[in-house]
């Protein structure tokens, strides 16, 4: 995603680049049918800037809740995973050490997880905002 202002900066010059292009060839066929002197071209728009930069996301109160619901859920997956292991009393120890591996884990997975969705979510709000129709 970090790539893609400059990949669509770069196709947009591309189809700007053969637009002109073909848009010159057909206004030439024209000149000559109409028996018309050449004019000199005056392609400007390939030095235009286009300024084609994604707007920042901005982290909401949803991404720290969803910290909080993932270390709660990943801690309850953890225990749930290690209970077997409760019954050795042996093992007590070891349960909580996994329990809490198991659960940061899986709380930074599913934290990571909504943080893609909210960044293409992000993203199609973007381009449909940036390219309309």
């Amino acid at each position: 995603m970090k790539h893609l202002p400059a990949h669509f900066t770069e196709s947009a010059r591309g189809a700007q680049s053969r637009a002109d292009a073909a848009l010159t060839a057909g206004l030439r066929a024209v000149e000559s049918d109409l028996g018309l002197g050449p004019t000199p071209t005056q392609s400007s728009a390939t030095n235009e800037l286009l300024d084609i930069e994604a707007p920042p996301r901005r982290r909401g109160i949803e991404d720290a809740i969803m910290i909080v619901v993932g270390a709660s859920a990943g801690v309850g997956l953890g225990r749930l995973v290690v209970s077997p292991m409760a019954l050795v009393p042996a093992w007590a120890v070891a349960n909580t050490v996994i329990t809490l591996v198991l659960g940061g884990v899986l709380a930074w997975w599913l934290t990571r997880s909504r943080a893609l969705v909210a960044d293409r979510a992000h993203l199609r709000g973007w381009t449909r905002r940036a390219w309309p129709g």
